[in-house]
């Protein structure tokens, strides 16, 4: 009762304390939450703006470089002629030194440039001749690095602009490649378009990736640069394997944001066009984020609703400790009474307490006694009746079995073999009838017994029937009600099997539902038309058992409902020429 008191006093606490420090925390952890994602939105787009403009700037880089070889015709004539002929005028030298300083100035100035190639179509040579930063001007099959030239022949047939990332090794003495990224710039002179050729510019892809690390606004916030072919081409350093291969699977929306799951994970996914369409900068958020940085304010909620908790516990025990003691009072006046003592002094008096306390007592005391009678007389009624109920099942079950067992002995007089089955059967039931005074057994007991009736039947009548039985060994242990089967079992023999040609079948199935025994016997006989049908159910409600030949169905319906105290139901259901059904539902009680 204590707790019950300390429980209730504690949700009259919590409630009005805990309450608005829950409402004020989420709705201050949600505002904060939709702040942080706009915030982590204006970032991420700023910081995509910067990573398009850095990556740019690289782009318009090789622009340069391709507008010498393209617009100028004195720079485009004189890579020709070097690339094309064996042997070089003073003309030819010197232009080849411009040619180099152009390009080696370029490299110097801008230290994320690996290196630099170009080549024009030389249809006169069976070994064409390659420009270079690194090893001036060499013969294609002696470079350590063709692998831009397999790439140049398939990729730029209808494109003018390629980029890819790969692997480079630009000297034969070197033992690692270098990882570079490479874009590809078809080369159309103006004043000879037919003519083809490519200026490869190697950028060193370490350089890159550390840009776009660096363009990054959060450190969970990842960077990648991806090519007219979806295939990333420059990465931040937190990009995973994963991350990789969902865009090489999926297309990006045309809507510059949307909401992906990578590996399990939700991200905000930005992405913007290169200023000539062929490169597509993306930025990938973590939704997580906007939830991370509103951690704090979790915990400081939490600990204002444990600080709340913990006063109101406080508050609980004193409140509680004093209404308990005036309750306590009250019921020990109770028990004083109940036992015919005299009664202690009221403690408390002159309140509101002394009052209920007064009224308690008389009322109590009135009362006392009458229930106490009526209680005392009531139990001995219900087991008059029960006594009465089971002594009337006795000889009426003896007869008929002293009976089966009679005709079958007349059959057997050359042998004994089955007469002393019955009879072993016999002794086994009535032990279980009469020796014990309780009626009240177990499931596994009722059972057991049921079946040595059942074997006794079954030698009185041959290939009449068969029963099956369905029930779970688990529920063994139940209590139920003492000879609950066995005489509805009889009543299924004698009024419908007995007289039905051919074999029938008894059907015994046992569950235990929502605590409640749900017991269905099923047979297959003659049933009975809906007039007799009406009158056992009539006979079954008024409980009239010596009127009808159906004793032991009308006397089983009695005891349960004595033994249950009207808890429990039985149903009788039939139809002629198909069987009967009895389904009884009794509450499970506890083991004995």
């Amino acid at each position: 009762m204590k707790k019950k008191f300390f429980i209730k006093n504690l949700i009259t606490f919590i409630i009005p304390i805990i309450i608005p420090v829950i409402v004020l925390g989420t709705l201050s952890i949600t505002l904060l939450t939709i702040y942080n994602s706009k915030s982590i939105s204006n970032n991420t787009i700023n910081s995509l703006e910067k990573t398009k403009q850095s990556a740019d700037i690289i782009f318009q880089e090789s622009d340069g470089i391709l507008l010498n070889f393209t617009h100028s015709i004195k720079i485009a004539t004189a890579t020709k002629n070097i690339l094309n002929t064996d042997s070089y005028s003073l003309y030819d030298i010197q232009s080849l030194g411009l040619i180099k300083n152009l390009l080696y100035s370029t490299t110097t100035a801008k230290q994320y440039i690996h290196s630099i190639y170009v080549y024009m179509s030389q249809p006169d040579k069976s070994n064409p001749r390659v420009l270079t930063t690194t090893v001036d001007l060499v013969v294609l099959n002696q470079m350590v690095d063709t692998d831009w030239y397999d790439t140049y022949r398939t990729e730029l047939v209808d494109k003018s602009l390629y980029s890819e990332s790969r692997p480079m090794m630009s000297y034969a003495f070197e033992t690692e490649p270098v990882q570079v990224l490479t874009i590809y710039r078809k080369l159309n002179t103006t004043y000879a378009p037919n003519e083809n050729g490519v200026v490869v510019l190697n950028l060193n892809q370490d350089y890159v990736d550390h840009l776009l690390t660096n363009q990054s606004a959060y450190k969970e916030q990842k960077v990648l640069i991806l090519n007219g072919s979806r295939e990333v081409i420059s990465k931040s350093d937190n990009v995973t394997d994963e991350d990789i291969q969902y865009f090489e699977n999926n297309e990006i929306n045309d809507d510059a944001q949307e909401e992906v799951k990578i590996n399990g994970e939700d991200y905000l996914l930005y992405h913007a066009k290169s200023a000539n369409k062929n490169w597509t900068y993306v930025t990938l958020s973590p939704k997580s984020l906007a939830y991370k940085w509103s951690y704090p304010l979790y915990v400081i909620v939490i600990l204002v609703i444990l600080i709340s908790f913990f006063i109101a516990l406080i508050l609980t025990y004193l409140i509680t400790k004093r209404n308990y003691n005036h309750l306590l009072n009250i019921v020990d006046m109770l028990e004083y009474a109940g036992s015919k003592k005299k009664l202690p002094p009221i403690k408390d008096a002159n309140n509101e307490y002394e009052f209920i306390t007064q009224n308690i007592i008389k009322t109590f005391l009135e009362q006392q006694y009458l229930k106490s009678e009526l209680a005392t007389r009531k139990y001995k009624l219900k087991a008059m009746e029960l006594l009465a109920l089971q002594s009337q099942m006795n000889p009426h079950f003896l007869f008929n079995t002293l009976e089966t067992i009679k005709w079958k002995t007349i059959q057997l007089t050359g042998s004994s073999n089955q007469a002393s089955k019955m009879l072993e059967h016999l002794s086994d039931i009535l032990s279980y009838t009469l020796e014990y005074t309780d009626d009240m057994t177990t499931l596994d007991e009722e059972i057991k017994y049921t079946k040595d009736y059942l074997s006794i039947m079954r030698i009185r009548y041959p290939d009449k029937f068969f029963v099956t039985w369905d029930y779970d060994e688990t529920y063994k242990d139940l209590p139920i009600i003492k000879l609950l089967l066995q005489p509805l079992i009889e009543n299924s023999i004698y009024h419908g099997i007995k007289e039905k040609e051919g074999i029938s079948e008894i059907k015994i199935k046992i569950k235990v539902r929502q605590d409640c025994i749900v017991v269905h016997l099923y047979d297959n006989g003659l049933g009975m038309t809906e007039e007799k049908l009406a009158h056992i159910r009539h006979m079954m409600r008024n409980k009239h058992p010596l009127q009808s030949k159906h004793v032991g169905l009308i006397n089983t319906c009695k005891r349960i409902q004595l033994a249950y105290n009207d808890q429990a139901t039985i149903y009788i259901y039939s139809e002629l020429g198909e069987g009967t059904l009895i389904s009884m539902k009794l509450p499970v009680q506890k083991k004995i």
